[in-house]
């Protein structure tokens, strides 16, 4: 429980980190064909049609609208449950300054994050992050193979993940590789994040959690 107000992750917020926001690809619920196919003939594959519109992580609510529309978990799908904040969110620091690399994109008042946005879905909407692991079993605890062939074809195992606990070690995934390819450190990326126009914004006002969110994002 907030005793002083709400406010931004203390550790996201320093001026020495990349803070990592969530998304999720929401129109999977009601349109999964329109962009994913599912005839794909690859084994354990499955493709994208085209750009899968993003919108703030957030199992709070359903569906995920504006802070008026959304109805609870608990309501929606009639089950007794405690409703809780389960999202991506957003907000300005009381205590840092705003960072000179981020003096045209953001608040004037503070730090502002997240600094990028990654996907944080977690199934409620049919994205996730898939993993290999030897972490699966069935209904007997039998291990179960990830991520091998089944004989359907294309139906197989995976273990899923997500929020932004799977998107913020994901980002700093990225952030390795690039430091392996170009063979030095890079110090506090966002000096570099925040020269480039070309990445998608998400700037809604409000989701079905408490504050708004904005952020560059990858994809």
């Amino acid at each position: 429980m907030a005793v002083n107000g709400l406010g931004v992750n203390g550790l996201g917020s320093t001026p020495y980190n990349i803070a990592v926001g969530g998304t999720d690809f929401d129109v999977l619920f009601n349109n999964f064909t329109s962009y994913v196919d599912v005839t794909n003939s690859l084994p354990n594959h499955r493709s994208a049609l085209q750009y899968i519109p993003e919108e703030p992580w957030n199992d709070s609510t359903f569906p995920n609208t504006t802070i008026l529309q959304s109805i609870p978990i608990s309501v929606a799908s009639h089950y007794a449950s405690p409703d809780d904040i389960v999202g991506g969110g957003g907000g300005i620091s009381a205590v840092y300054p705003t960072p000179g690399w981020q003096s045209c994109f953001g608040s004037s008042t503070g730090r502002s994050l997240p600094d990028v946005s990654f996907l944080a879905g977690n199934g409620l909407y049919g994205a996730g992050w898939g993993i290999c692991t030897n972490l699966d079993t069935d209904a007997k605890g039998n291990p179960i193979a990830d991520c091998a062939a089944g004989s359907t074809g294309n139906s197989f195992n995976l273990t899923g993940l997500g929020g932004t606990s799977a998107a913020a070690p994901a980002f700093a995934g990225m952030l390795a590789l690039l430091k392996q390819k170009v063979g030095a450190r890079l110090g506090q990326a966002d000096y570099a994040l925040y020269q480039h126009t070309g990445f998608p914004g998400i700037t809604v006002n409000s989701s079905g959690s408490l504050v708004s969110i904005w952020a560059m994002y990858f994809r």
